[in-house]
C-alpha cells in the first residue's frame, strides 16, 4: 500500500463529505472557513511514527547450542531469531529468576515466558499437574494465544514427526461444560486463564482437581499485560498472587510483561519504578536488573553519522527506485537519515525511540538538512516510505518476521463546531473557528458569538440572548437558566433579509391580522416575527436608539426563516432549520471514515482478506450501535448506487414498478451465495430462478421504500443528489386536458405547465408520505407473505432483520380516522402541510383567500382527489372516521410512478414540507452524488459487527474467525478462498477494549478510534493492532468537540501517541479487600455446598 496515497484519499473523502454540507453565503466567513479547512484545521498533518528494530542476539539454534534453551525448541520456534531482550529474559527465566519484560508491541514478549516454560517441560516431559499458569486480562487475548500455542504444536510435529510433548489448555467462562470437565479430569501442563477464573479455580469445589494440580506442581506464574492491573483491580490481583504463592509446594518463578508500564523519567528511573510495581504486585522483591527493557538498534546503518548535506541532496536528485532490494535500502543515504534523524536517538548510551513528528515537520527538517525544496523532499519521503513497505512485503513473503523500519501515520480528525464572530460588520469583524468568550487579542474584550447557517440559504444567524439592552453569546440550541426563554434568539444582518411591507403578504393568513396601517402579526405570533434591532460591537442594543449597526432579532425557536422565506411546523427541530459548520456526529463520522477506509483499501489493491478495519470505542453499547449504523449506511448506499446504475443501463433511462427490481438485481451483480440463504449454488435452474425472483422482489420493496421523504440530513437521497427524477405517467397529457379541469377552482385557471407542476407536487406529497397502492404488492396480506419469503430465502444483509416488518403504506385522509380503522394516515386538511401549501400556492397567485377558506377548502380538496382518482393516479377506499362514518381515503398507484435518470445538477424542492415565499435553488450534495455513481459490483461485501464482552462465546468466536478470514482452498494455504471471503467475512469490527491487548492480526493495516482513549497506554495498545507484519499502517482518531477529553488530546496529539505512561498505583491497605480474600481462603477449604449444587 502506498500509505501516503491511501491516507490522502481517506482524508480527501472526509474533507469532501464535510464540505458537501457547508453552505455559507457570507463571503468573509466562507473565505475563513475555506482557509481553515484547507490548512487542516479539522484534520491536521498526521504524525509519523517509526517502530525501530530490536537488537538481535542470534538464531534460535544458536541460543539452544549454548544450553540456555532445550534443543527441541528449535523445532517449535523454527527459523526464529531472538532479540537481545528476549535472550536476557529467557536467561533469567530458565535459571529460576523472576523477571519483568517491558518492550514495545510486536517485540515478542510472550516468547520470553513461553520459551522459559517450554525449556523446563521439554527437560522433564513426564511432568504432571499444572507447571505454568499464564494469566491474561481478556478472553480475546487468551483465544489469540491459544492459536499461537497450536502453531507451536504444529511446528514441532511437522519438524520432528513426533507428538508434541507439552499439554496446554484454556479455562475461562467461554468453554462449555464438557471442555471444562475434560481439563478438570486431566489438568494441562500450561493453563491459560484470566484472573477472575483463576480466583474461581481456587475457591470452587468442582475445580479442586485443577487447584490441587496448581499447588503441587506450579513452577511459573505469568501475568501478561501487567499494566492493566492498577488501582482496586491491581490490589485484588496482588492478594490473589500471595494466596497462590503461599500454597505452592515448589519454588515459583514470577513473570510479567507489558508494552506500556512506565515511560517517565530516565531509563534507570523507569526500571526502578517497574521493580517497585512488581514487588507490590507479586509480593516478593524485584531488583532493577530483573527488569528487562527493549534493546533497539539501527536497522540500516550501524554508524552514528548522519549523511552530509551534499550526500542527501545527491540521493534525492537520483530519486527512489522502489524495486531495488533490501541491501540497496540499507545503504541509501535518505533512508539512513530518516532512521537516525527521525526514528531513533541515543539517550543514556542506549538507542531509544524519538517522539513522533507531524509529517510537514519531517519534510521541513529534510529540506533544512538537504537544502532541497520542500516539494522535492515531500515526494522523496513518500517514495522512500513506499520503498520501505515494498521491501518489508518481500521480507514477509519469504517467511521472515523481521522487517525494516515499519511505520504508522496517526491522523486525528476533529468534529466540526461553530463559526464565531464579533458583532463588528465589514473589515473590523473578527472570524474564528476557535470557541471562546472574547476576542483574545482585544484589550476591550469584544465578545464573540456562535454563528449558525440557514439550511435553505446559507445565511448566517448569530446566536444571542437579549438581557435588557445587552446581547450575550449563547450556544446553539442551548437552554438558558432564565425561566423566560424569550430572550434567546438570533441576530440576522442583511439589507434584504426582511421587508415587512412586501414579505408580510406572503405569510400564512392565520398568522396575520388586518390593521389600518396594513397587515400585522397576530398578538400570539408577534414575538416570533423579526424585530429591527440596533447594536454595537460590544453587544449593546436598542430597538429605538440608533447604534453603530442594525439587524433583525428573531426569537428562538424560529417560526420561519426570513432569509429563504421558509415556513416551519411547530414541531420542527432547530437543527432542521439551521446548521452549525457541519452536521456530523460521532456515529456518522465513524461510518463515513470506515466506509472510505475500506473503499480505499480496495482501490489500493489490497487482497480481499486484508480489506478490513478494527475500530475501538470505550462504550460497549456504542459498539453495537455503530455496527448497525454502518451496515444500514452501506446497504442504503449500495441500493441507491444499484438504482442509479440500473437507470444508466436501461433504454430510455427510465424504470417502472414492473422493471425496477430486476434492473437493480442486474446492476448489483451479486454472486448467488451473497443473497441466497444457501451454502452453495443450486444445480437446477428452477431453484436459482426462484431465489433470484425473491431477491428481485426484495429489491423492489427497498426501492419503493426509498421513495419516501429522506429524513436523514447526513444521508441525502438520489433525488437530493440530482441523480433521480421521479415523474408520473401521462401527467403532461392529463394536465393539458383543460376541459377535464374546468370545474376545479384554482386548477382550472392555471396554464398547462403550471398545472402540471402543481399536480406533480400533489402526487409527490402522496409518494413522499409513502401513501402508495398496489393490490399485488402492498396489501397487508401480501406484505406478510413477502416477509416470510424474504426471511426464508434470503440472508443478511439482503433480507429483513429478525423483527423487521415491511412498512404498510399510509393513506391520505381529510377526517381523523377511528382507531378501529387500523390504518397509518396523514392529513390533507386545511391545517396540514398539504393544505398550507395549497393555500400558499393560491396566495402567491393572488387568488382570494375566501377561495380556500372553511368549507370551500374541503370542497376543493375532495374535488381535486376525485379528479386525480378519475385520471387513475389515486386509489380510493373508505375507512371509519372518529365520527363513526365511512369517509374516503386515498393512495397513489405505484404503476403511475416513473424512475428517470437525473442529470446530476437539478434538485427538485420539497415545496410542501419546506414552503417558501422566496425562490430556493437547492444544489446536489456532491459527496454523495459521486458515491452513488460508484460501481460496487466488483467490491467485497462490506459487513460490520460489534465485539464486546456481552457476546456469547459462540458469537464471539464466529466474529473473530470471520474478521480474520484465514480461509484457503488448499491445505498449503497458498490460495485464498475468495468466494467465501467475499461473502462471509467481516470488514469492520467495532469493538470495546476487548480487542485492545495483544491480538495479532497480521494483515490489519488500519485501526480507527471512535474517541480518544483514556490515556497513552490505551492508545499504544489499540494503535499497535495495525501493521504487525511490518507494513505501513494508518491510525485514525475521531475527537468530538463536545468532549473536553477529546479536545485536549486533539490539541496535544503527540502526548497521546507517545505520551508519558505513569506507573500503576496499587494500595493493599484495604480492609474490605483483605476480608474478601480471607473469606475466599476459607471457602477454598470448606466450600459452599449449597451454592456448588446449584452451579
Amino acid at each position: 500500500m502506498n500509505v501516503f496515497e491511501t491516507h490522502a484519499g481517506i482524508v480527501g473523502d472526509y474533507a469532501s463529505y464535510i464540505r458537501s454540507f457547508i453552505s455559507i453565503t457570507d463571503q468573509d466567513i466562507r473565505r475563513v472557513v475555506d482557509q481553515e479547512l484547507t490548512r487542516g484545521k479539522l484534520w491536521p498533518q498526521p504524525l509519523l511514527q517509526f517502530n525501530p528494530a530490536y537488537e538481535q542476539a542470534g538464531s534460535i539454534e544458536e541460543v539452544a547450542k549454548t544450553g540456555m534453551l532445550h534443543g527441541a525448541v528449535t523445532g517449535i520456534f523454527k527459523d526464529y531469531f531472538l532479540y537481545r531482550h528476549q535472550v536476557e529474559a529467557i536467561k533469567l527465566g530458565t535459571s529460576g529468576q523472576d523477571f519483568i519484560v517491558t518492550s514495545g508491541t510486536g517485540s515478542g514478549k510472550s516468547l520470553t515466558y513461553i520459551g522459559s516454560i517450554f525449556h523446563r517441560l521439554l527437560a522433564a516431559p513426564q511432568s504432571k499437574g499444572v507447571t505454568a499458569v499464564v494469566v491474561y486480562p481478556m478472553n480475546a487475548l487468551i483465544n489469540s494465544q491459544s492459536i499461537e500455542f497450536k502453531t507451536y504444536q504444529d511446528n514441532y510435529e511437522k519438524s520432528t514427526k513426533q507428538k508434541f510433548p507439552i499439554t496446554f489448555g484454556q479455562y475461562t467462562g467461554q468453554e462449555d461444560e464438557d471442555a471444562r470437565k475434560k481439563l478438570r479430569g486431566n489438568p494441562p501442563q500450561i493453563l491459560l486463564t484470566n484472573y477472575m477464573m483463576l480466583e474461581l479455580l481456587l475457591t470452587r469445589m468442582q475445580e479442586r482437581p485443577i487447584r490441587d494440580a496448581i499447588y503441587a506442581n506450579l513452577a511459573f506464574l505469568v501475568f501478561d499485560e501487567l499494566h492493566t492491573y492498577r488501582g482496586r483491580q491491581g490490589a485484588d490481583v496482588a492478594l490473589l498472587i500471595r494466596r497462590i504463592l503461599a500454597q505452592c509446594q515448589q519454588p515459583v518463578t514470577c513473570i510479567g510483561t507489558s508494552a506500556t508500564l512506565v515511560s517517565v523519567g530516565s531509563l534507570s528511573d523507569q526500571r526502578a519504578e517497574v521493580a517497585k510495581v512488581a514487588t507490590i504486585l507479586f509480593g516478593r522483591p524485584f531488583r532493577p536488573d530483573q527488569i528487562v527493557n527493549e534493546t533497539l538498534t539501527s536497522s540500516l546503518n550501524p554508524s552514528d553519522s548522519l549523511p552530509s548535506r551534499e550526500t542527501l541532496s545527491a540521493a534525492m536528485a537520483q530519486g527512489i527506485d522502489i524495486n531495488k532490494d533490501l541491501a540497496a535500502l540499507k545503504s541509501n543515504p535518505l533512508a539512513v537519515w530518516l532512521e537516525l534523524r527521525i526514528a531513533i536517538e541515543k539517550r543514556e548510551g542506549r538507542i531509544v525511540r524519538r517522539q513522533p513528528l507531524p509529517l510537514n515537520e519531517v519534510v521541513a527538517t529534510l529540506a533544512a538538512d538537504s537544502g532541497s525544496p520542500e516539494a522535492v523532499c515531500k515526494t522523496c519521503l513518500a517514495d522512500l516510505l513506499l520503498w520501505i513497505s515494498t521491501v518489508n512485503q518481500r521480507v514477509i513473503a519469504t517467511g521472515s518476521r523481521y522487517t525494516i523500519l515499519p511505520y504508522k501515520l496517526h491522523q486525528f480528525i476533529a468534529q466540526t463546531g461553530s463559526v464565531y464572530t464579533t458583532l463588528d460588520q465589514g473589515a473590523d469583524r473578527f472570524i474564528t473557528l476557535e470557541p471562546g468568550i472574547y476576542k483574545q487579542d482585544d484589550a476591550n474584550k469584544k465578545p464573540i458569538f456562535p454563528n449558525v447557517f440557514s439550511r435553505s440559504t446559507g445565511h448566517p444567524f448569530i446566536c444571542v440572548s437579549r438581557k435588557g439592552d445587552l446581547l450575550e453569546p449563547r450556544e446553539f440550541r442551548a437552554v438558558t437558566d432564565d425561566e423566560d426563554q424569550s430572550a434567546d434568539g438570533y441576530l440576522i444582518v442583511g439589507e434584504d433579509v426582511w421587508d415587512p411591507s412586501e414579505d408580510m403578504e406572503s405569510l400564512p393568513e392565520s398568522w396575520l391580522r388586518e390593521t389600518k396601517a396594513g397587515l400585522a402579526p397576530r398578538s400570539e405570533k408577534a414575538a416570533k416575527f423579526p424585530r429591527k434591532l440596533y447594536f454595537d460591537e460590544y453587544g449593546r442594543c436598542s430597538e429605538t436608539t440608533p447604534l453603530k449597526y442594525w439587524g433583525w432579532f428573531m426569537q428562538a425557536p424560529l417560526l420561519f426563516d426570513p432569509t429563504g422565506g421558509v415556513f416551519f411546523d411547530t414541531k420542527t427541530n432547530e437543527g432542521t432549520k439551521l446548521t452549525q459548520l457541519g452536521s456530523e456526529g460521532r456515529s456518522t463520522s465513524t461510518t463515513i471514515t470506515a466506509f472510505s477506509i475500506l473503499r480505499r483499501l480496495h482501490d489500493a489493491g489490497y487482497s480481499a482478506q486484508n480489506q478490513k478495519l478494527l475500530s475501538f470505542t470505550d462504550n460497549r453499547q456504542d459498539a453495537a450501535l455503530q455496527a448497525g449504523h454502518f451496515n444500514d449506511f452501506v446497504q442504503v448506499v449500495q441500493l441507491r448506487a444499484g438504482i442509479h446504475k440500473a437507470l444508466q443501463a436501461v433504454p430510455g433511462h427510465t424504470l417502472t414498478y414492473a422493471t425496477v427490481g430486476e434492473a437493480i438485481f442486474k446492476a448489483l451483480g451479486l454472486p448467488f451465495c451473497d443473497f441466497a440463504n444457501r451454502s452453495e449454488e443450486p444445480a437446477f435452474p428452477n431453484v436459482r430462478r426462484d431465489y433470484e425472483r425473491t431477491f428481485q422482489d426484495y429489491l423492489f420493496y427497498r426501492a419503493i421504500a426509498d421513495l419516501r421523504r429522506s429524513w436523514r440530513i447526513v444521508l441525502p437521497s438520489l433525488e437530493q443528489c440530482g441523480l433521480l427524477a421521479i415523474e408520473y405517467l401521462d401527467l403532461d397529457e392529463v394536465a393539458a386536458a383543460d376541459a377535464a379541469w374546468a370545474d376545479v377552482p384554482l386548477v382550472s385557471s392555471l396554464s398547462g405547465a403550471d398545472r402540471r407542476d402543481f399536480l406533480a407536487t400533489i402526487l409527490d406529497f402522496f409518494r413522499l408520505e409513502f401513501a402508495l397502492h398496489s393490490e399485488n404488492f402492498l396489501t397487508p396480506s401480501r406484505l406478510k407473505e413477502q416477509e416470510k419469503h424474504f426471511l426464508e430465502k434470503l440472508k443478511a444483509p439482503w433480507t429483513l432483520d429478525a423483527k423487521e416488518e415491511l412498512r404498510e403504506p399510509y393513506v391520505i385522509r381529510l377526517d381523523r380516522l377511528h382507531r378501529s380503522a387500523k390504518l397509518f394516515s396523514k392529513s390533507m386538511g386545511p391545517a396540514s402541510s398539504l393544505g398550507k401549501y395549497i393555500k400558499h400556492f393560491a396566495n402567491q397567485r393572488r387568488f382570494s383567500p375566501d377561495l380556500l377558506r372553511g368549507q370551500n377548502y374541503i370542497d376543493f380538496i375532495l374535488q381535486l382527489m376525485r379528479k386525480l382518482e378519475a385520471a387513475d393516479y389515486l386509489f380510493k377506499q373508505t375507512a371509519r372516521s372518529q365520527a363513526n362514518v365511512e369517509v374516503p381515503v386515498y393512495r397513489l398507484r405505484i404503476d403511475k410512478i416513473v424512475w428517470r435518470l437525473g442529470d446530476g445538477k437539478t434538485v427538485k424542492s420539497d415545496v410542501i414540507k419546506r414552503r417558501s415565499y422566496k425562490e430556493i435553488d437547492p444544489k446536489p450534495n456532491l459527496f454523495f452524488r459521486e458515491m452513488y455513481r460508484r460501481d460496487f459490483s466488483q467490491s467485497k461485501r462490506l459487513r460490520a459487527e460489534d465485539h464486546t464482552g456481552q457476546l456469547t462465546t459462540e458469537a464471539r468466536k464466529d466474529r473473530e474467525l470471520r474478521f480474520r478470514a484465514d480461509w484457503y482452498t488448499d491445505e498449503s494455504k497458498q490460495t485464498p478462498d475468495l468466494a467465501r471471503i467475499r461473502s462471509q467475512s467481516i470488514s469492520a469490527l467495532f469493538c470495546s477494549p476487548t480487542m485492545e491487548l495483544g491480538i495479532d492480526i497480521g494483515g490489519l493495516s488500519v485501526v480507527h478510534l471512535r474517541n480518544a482513549p483514556p490515556n497513552a497506554s490505551n492508545y499504544a495498545q489499540r494503535s499497535g493492532r495495525a501493521g504487525r507484519s511490518g507494513q505501513g499502517a494508518l491510525v485514525f482518531t475521531y475527537c468530538s468537540s463536545y468532549s473536553p477529553h477529546d479536545r485536549h488530546y486533539f490539541k496535544n496529539q503527540a502526548e497521546l501517541v507517545a505520551g508519558a505512561v505513569q506507573a500503576p498505583r496499587i494500595d493493599l491497605l484495604n480492609r474490605e479487600l483483605l476480608l474478601t480474600h480471607l473469606n475466599a481462603l476459607a471457602i477454598s477449604e470448606i466450600g459452599m455446598p449449597g451454592l456448588e449444587a446449584r452451579n
